[in-house]
């Protein structure tokens, strides 16, 4: 299976700028053929070799590649697996290392809460966005979650804050947009 995975791994690196000309193609077929599978392994290999496809876009076809990712959402019968999957394959792509964060982590981040605002808010949708800021949140937790709170802000570096200080301040906007909306019909 190592092999398999080895291979795969080789051909997106290689085939990468035909991988990027066909995106929408071969984001549909890598889910069809891998998000669907019970394997563990392979999930998860699927979610990071298609998060290498997208830290490589640069900054201006983010959106783009981010519309083509969050688009099954939007389907009324989104399976339950890419409702698991994308949010990894979405944090993935703004994992670094050593519990940080990519410089194109903020972009990402605005192209989902983009997506989200520009289309109709679904369970779907809703329960994908709360999967993508958990595992933000684990990944920046990770180590200094069992510390006391003055440690806490030592051991955080300031990517990581501005990061988070970013994100949920743009999902407090979304959500106060939201309720503006629910109001604004009711009336």
């Amino acid at each position: 299976m190592g092999d398999v995975f080895k291979c795969l791994a080789y051909g997106l690196k290689y085939l990468y700028d035909q991988i990027k000309q066909n995106f929408e193609n071969f984001y549909s077929l890598y889910i069809t053929r891998f998000f669907s599978s019970q394997n563990k392994h392979i999930q998860r290999f699927t979610s990071e070799s298609l998060s290498y496809v997208l830290r490589k876009l640069k900054n201006s076809e983010i959106d783009g590649a981010i519309k083509i990712v969050m688009q099954p959402l939007l389907a009324e019968d989104s399976d339950s697996l890419l409702v698991k999957h994308i949010p990894k394959l979405l944090f993935y792509s703004i994992k670094n290392q050593q519990e940080t964060y990519t410089s194109k982590s903020l972009n990402v981040i605005e192209c989902v809460l983009r997506f989200v605002l520009n289309n109709q808010l679904n369970d779907a949708v809703y329960e994908s966005i709360l999967n993508f800021i958990n595992e933000i949140l684990q990944h920046t937790h990770k180590k200094t979650a069992e510390t006391p709170q003055d440690k806490f802000q030592e051991k955080i570096n300031v990517t990581k804050l501005n990061v988070l200080e970013h994100f949920v301040n743009t999902f407090i906007h979304w959500l106060n947009s939201l309720e503006n909306i629910h109001e604004n019909a009711y009336k």
